[in-house]
């Protein structure tokens, strides 16, 4: 399922009335399991047989099914979200950039980076970011490649290797 389908999923669970709902290690957020319920869920692609495998007849858990589904990685101020798999951080001040595989790593490197610019001497021109990765090319060693570099005045043979996160 593409990211833009799982938004739909989200978009409709975060709009379902919320009957109970506990936080903490054992958290859940149940919505009554009824035809209302199922029929929004089915008409962005959640099969019932899906529904009915985080609940009973009454209720079913929005938090486990979009978890365990793979729509959402996060809840964030009540609502379920998903967040990409790749985020970076850049500092225009020392000019550097740091990727993270979550976004709460991103946040700590962001945080650190403003600290430090901020016990530097300030210019008014400092920026952080942190900016959502949606592809990577790295330059690599082309093994594959048969003629010789040598003939070329080369001591071997490059490649762009691309890494899509946007899946």
């Amino acid at each position: 399922m593409k990211t833009i389908d799982k938004q739909a999923v989200l978009d409709v669970l975060n709009n379902l009335e919320v009957m109970e709902q506990n936080g903490g290690g054992s958290a859940y957020i149940l919505v009554e399991n009824n035809a209302a319920n199922h029929e929004k869920l089915n008409a962005v692609g959640v099969p019932s047989e899906a529904i009915n495998k985080y609940g009973d007849e009454e209720t079913f858990c929005i938090l486990a099914l979009a978890f365990s589904e793979g729509y959402a990685n996060e809840l964030e101020y009540s609502k379920l979200v998903l967040r990409p798999d790749k985020f970076a951080v850049y500092d225009s001040t020392y000019n550097e950039f740091n990727l993270h595989d979550t976004y709460k790593e991103a946040l700590k490197d962001y945080d650190a980076a403003k600290e430090s610019i901020m016990e530097e001497s300030l210019s008014g021109d400092e920026h952080v970011y942190i900016l959502e990765v949606k592809k990577v090319a790295c330059i690599v060693e082309d093994k594959d490649r048969e003629d010789d570099p040598a003939e070329k005045g080369f001591d071997g043979w490059c490649k762009w290797e691309e890494t899509d996160f946007d899946k």
